[in-house]
């Protein structure tokens, strides 16, 4: 079977890409895009300038079944979160990827009024999040086909969310870890994805901790006959191999390193700068930085908690990380291709 050689390690980069060049070329959408969406409306490519491909605004961890309106004060949330957009455009980035998908608390609303206060681009998501116990899962997802779950995120794609017509910028995806195959249902999660960017040309972000499990998310991509270059392996700073970091990366997928944080929920030795210099450096020795991105998944406004919680900040990248990859040997042009060129080139679906 073809996840089994891809397992085994048995393809070479240029293999692997002449064999998802046939699925490239049966559909119109998997061209890269030439614009990308945000919540103020569509920018090219050249508009994103510096990106932050995964962080987070506001996240509601109720639950799908609990989330209701009204929930929050969506004026205080604007004024807690406000703040941190205008320090992260004063550190120059311009777009920011919020990967919140609709059940963990998505809010376009809010994230466009932010967007035209502080004029940092913001991506929103469409797509649907299975990791932490199945908690942030829809019941209709548990029924309907990959194929009409797909259906629903193209509706968001080309239509807008809800009476909003704002459009997703990326396609969401969350996966339970494990140390065997994926379960059914998350299996399908992952194939819906990938049906809807052969539909649309998104690029699909996936959630995922364990390298062996970013193969198989691949693998499932090909069986779609979508191209491992819409896929992002997300978090894959947690897995400590580097063998998987670059079977991923030589497969066409991108890799992202998105832990670099201080003060932040969840920290644990993977966090560590060092250790994601060490990541990235062996991706560029490998010759494979251009399959490389960076972010730092922070924010947020914390739906339940007292004024939303402790929020932090979208500038520990520049203020220590980038000084310690420039004392590394990383060049300027290098941290540009992490944090401008990488970013358009995955967001246009390539």
């Amino acid at each position: 079977m073809l996840g089994d050689e891809l397992r085994e390690g048995l393809f070479t980069r240029r293999e692997w890409l002449a064999l998802t060049a046939g699925f490239v070329a049966q559909s119109g959408a998997l061209a890269s895009l030439r614009t990308v969406n945000t919540v103020t409306g569509a920018v090219t490519l050249a508009q994103l300038g510096r990106t932050l491909m995964h962080e987070h605004l506001l996240i509601d961890f109720i639950g799908a079944e609990k989330l209701t309106p009204g929930r929050y004060d969506r004026d205080e949330a604007f004024e807690v979160i406000r703040p941190y957009l205008e320090e992260a455009y004063k550190a120059g980035v311009r777009t920011l990827v919020e990967a919140t998908p609709e059940h963990l608390g998505r809010d376009v609303v809010l994230f466009q009024r932010l967007s035209q206060v502080t004029g940092v681009h913001i991506v929103t998501s469409t797509g649907i999040y299975g990791a932490r116990g199945e908690k942030y899962i829809p019941d209709y997802a548990r029924h309907e086909t990959a194929e009409q779950l797909a259906e629903r995120y193209e509706r968001e794609i080309e239509h807008g969310i809800g009476a909003t017509g704002i459009r997703p910028g990326i396609i969401k995806l969350a996966v339970k870890p494990g140390p065997g195959a994926l379960p059914e249902l998350h299996h399908k999660l992952v194939r819906a994805a990938a049906l809807a960017h052969n539909r649309t040309g998104l690029l699909v972000e996936g959630h995922t901790d364990q390298g062996h499990t970013a193969i198989e998310e691949i693998e499932i991509f090909a069986e779609a006959k979508a191209p491992a270059h819409a896929f992002v392996w997300v978090h894959a700073h947690q897995e400590q191999d580097h063998s998987f970091h670059l079977k991923a990366a030589r497969a066409g997928a991108w890799v992202e390193f998105d832990g670099i944080r201080k003060g932040h929920l969840y920290i644990r030795a993977w966090n560590d700068l060092d250790w994601h210099v060490e990541c990235l450096r062996t991706l560029k020795e490998a010759n494979l930085l251009r399959r490389a991105l960076i972010s730092q998944d922070a924010g947020w406004y914390n739906v339940g908690d007292p004024r939303g919680g402790p929020f932090h900040g979208f500038v520990y990248l520049f203020q220590d990380f980038i000084p310690k990859l420039k004392a590394a040997g990383f060049s300027g042009a290098e941290i540009d291709q992490l944090l401008i060129h990488n970013p358009a080139a995955a967001l246009s679906g390539g």
